[in-house]
């Protein structure tokens, strides 16, 4: 009701502010102005001004606010009912209740010709029970106090020692990165597993991966040093801990490559050794032919004719090499010597043509390097050299912990002694 009463002035809300800004402005100065023990007779008697508001229905309820009647009893009511409702919120005195979500309307310092001084307002004595109307008003509306800072937690986080790190910050977070693959496997079983040479329990990316962040001996000496110094191991970083459990392998680079022969030699020596066979196929091949003879000789013929009367002329042989020569050389007609000497055959021996069919496998065998084949046998014979070291010495040293291996290292042992004859079919193939 309260708020039906009051919406025909919300309306023209900004006019009836600047309207009731201008009489409490008169208002205060003639309240300056008039003896304190009249203020009260002397505020009666100013005339306020009030805004013209068109409202038909209410006309009795108008002109009430215009004579100012009722002013003092509502006044009255007004301050009664802001006062239960403090008692009730928690509001009055500062300290007293639960501080409440506050509700921003824009007090009004004087009501004086105002709807709270209206006959309705003032023919109202009744006082609203705030706290029986709203009896969840608290829990609803009242503003949760801050938690206190616990001391305990905030006195551990002070006390919490700060990590030790030696590493170089980039090295230690590669590191770190680098063994984020190991997931949770303590160091213990890293160091376990490369002791013993065992591949399968860290896969060969693991090998390779520890390989690359073998710990160098100025970051041991660091460490040492630091606990030397009465340091703790709990308080280095995850990098630095890595460092010192794998620094307990003995030869621990030696045992990582070895353990990446194991992981490798396999197949390394299947693509060798499918390479050799290739060249053997193709070699056998061409000594097999009896097309390529008669077109060597037919080269030869051709070659002889073409340098008489010159140093090379007259000539026994040429190496096979010159003959993509053929190729090289032009003819008058813009054609290649060798487009010349297939013309020919067409004309006067086209079986010569049928050489393709005698070399099934000199194709693919070109594309094989001699020299990579050298270079991947040698890394084999290193290969095996070095697993054979790794377990001599540590046997040597009382290490038994690489038993595992033995067996593959027997086979390492045959497949040694028949590396000179991959080495030999190398080199003497034509």
């Amino acid at each position: 009701i309260l708020a039906l009463g009051m919406f025909p002035f919300m309306l023209q809300r900004k006019k009836f502010r600047d309207e009731a800004e201008k009489a409490m402005a008169l208002q205060t100065q003639q309240r300056e102005l008039a003896p304190k023990s009249g203020a009260a007779a002397a505020v009666e008697g100013v005339p306020t001004p009030l805004p013209s508001v068109a409202v038909g229905s209410t006309p009795s309820f108008l002109e009430g606010i215009a004579s100012g009647k009722g002013k003092t009893k509502a006044a009255t009511t007004g301050a009664a009912g802001n006062s239960g409702l403090n008692r009730a919120v928690g509001g009055g005195p500062a300290g007293v209740g639960p501080k409440m979500r506050q509700f921003h309307w824009d007090v009004m310092v004087d009501t004086a010709g105002t709807i709270w001084e209206s006959d309705h307002m003032a023919d109202d004595d009744s006082e609203i029970d705030v706290a029986a109307l709203f009896p969840d008003l608290e829990e609803a509306l009242a503003v949760a106090a801050p938690k206190p800072a616990s001391k305990t937690a905030g006195a551990a986080e002070k006390a919490k020692p700060k990590q030790v790190t030696m590493v170089e910050p980039k090295r230690s977070q590669n590191i770190c990165i680098m063994l984020a693959q190991f997931g949770r496997k303590p160091f213990s079983d890293i160091v376990k597993a490369v002791n013993e040479l065992d591949v399968d329990a860290i896969g060969l990316s693991g090998v390779t991966a520890l390989l690359d962040f073998v710990p160098e001996e100025s970051e041991r000496a660091m460490i040492d040093e630091y606990i030397a110094n009465g340091g703790q191991m709990d308080m280095l970083g995850k990098a630095e801990k890595y460092v010192i459990s794998v620094s307990e392998v003995p030869m621990l680079k030696q045992r990582l490559m070895a353990m990446n022969v194991k992981c490798t030699f396999g197949d390394d020596l299947t693509h060798l050794e499918e390479d050799i066979e290739l060249v053997i196929a193709a070699t056998a091949e061409v000594q097999g032919s009896t097309r390529f003879p008669k077109l060597l000789k037919l080269v030869l013929q051709l070659g002889n004719a073409l340098n008489e009367g010159s140093a090379k002329g007259g000539a026994q042989g040429f190496k096979i090499s010159n003959l993509m020569k053929l190729a090289q050389t032009k003819t008058n007609h813009g054609t290649t010597l060798l487009a010349y000497l297939v013309s020919s055959m067409e004309k006067l021996n086209p079986d010569m043509l049928q050489l393709e069919h005698e070399f099934p496998s000199t194709k693919e065998s070109a594309r094989k390097s001699g020299t990579q084949m050298t270079t991947d046998f040698k890394k084999l014979e290193r290969g095996v050299t070095l697993v054979e070291n790794v377990i001599k010495i540590g046997l040597g040293q009382g290490d038994n912990r690489c038993t595992n291996t033995l067996s593959f290292a027997s086979t390492l042992s045959h497949l040694h002694s028949s590396l000179p004859i991959m080495s030999h079919t190398l080199h003497t193939r034509p």
